[in-house]
């Protein structure tokens, strides 16, 4: 792992961790999460400048995380992994936990999309459970509440890439983000046909509850994906 890549992942682990802290309010973990995909776009932004003039490459593989993964798990997976410059490739197990989820890209992207996927899935189903317990419903209203939320996240995703990718009025660096992550989808789709034979991302879809699917896509609308960290916050990230 080089210097340029240890210092980005670093600084997105402080970005994550602000959002895996137990005490950390649901504003301070949407703010991480935003930040996390800033410095990666900042980070792939460099790393194609220094590429393009013949300087050193950054290592690309498969970023391997193991968690939670029935096909709403799955969609969030992929939707992040497209946030983050990655090919997303999922290993089914016969107990959803074991679900291996592969994310494909430079070392510093698949790293983040790994983290920050699990992290999504592991809060949606945590918020499903709560509010099963308290609404006494069983285990389906559960599912639907968790397709729900998994819709508003890849939406939000879809919203996001949009934004990152417009024409901008300034400096152009949105337009040259466009074409990386043009550049990254192609390198990551030869990498998997050169390296792996797992059987990728298939949606699939399933009959929700209305009312479930309705709140969990209320609930996934508030997940760590937008807004701005705090200059404090900043400060501790990016030194």
């Amino acid at each position: 792992m080089s210097i340029d890549t240890e210092a980005i992942i670093e600084k997105i682990r402080k970005t994550l961790a602000l959002a895996n802290d137990k005490n950390a309010s649901d504003q301070e973990r949407e703010t991480a999460m935003r930040m996390a995909h800033k410095l990666l776009a900042k980070h792939n932004l460099s790393m194609a400048e220094i590429e393009a003039s013949g300087g050193k490459t950054e290592k690309r593989g498969a970023g391997v995380r193991t968690f939670y993964g029935r096909p709403w798990a799955q969609v969030i997976a992929s939707s992040i992994a497209k946030l983050m410059f990655c090919h997303y490739v999922v290993d089914p197990a016969k107990r959803a936990q074991d679900t291996r989820h592969y994310f494909i890209g430079r070392e510093s992207n698949s790293i983040s999309a790994a983290i920050l996927a699990e992290f999504l899935v592991t809060s949606i189903r945590k918020e499903g459970r709560r509010r099963q317990r308290e609404l006494q419903e069983g285990n389906a209203w559960g599912r639907s509440f968790s397709v729900g939320a998994a819709s508003r996240i890849a939406q939000r995703v879809v919203e996001m890439l949009v934004q990152a990718k417009a024409e901008p009025s300034g400096d152009g660096k949105s337009r040259v983000l466009a074409s990386i992550y043009r550049v990254e989808a192609s390198a990551n789709q030869d990498w998997v046909k050169d390296n792996m034979r797992t059987r990728e991302f298939q949606s699939r879809g399933k009959e929700a509850d209305a009312d479930a699917h309705a709140e969990g896509a209320e609930y996934g609308g508030n997940l760590p994906l937008n807004r701005q960290l705090n200059q404090s916050d900043q400060k501790r990230i990016e030194s």
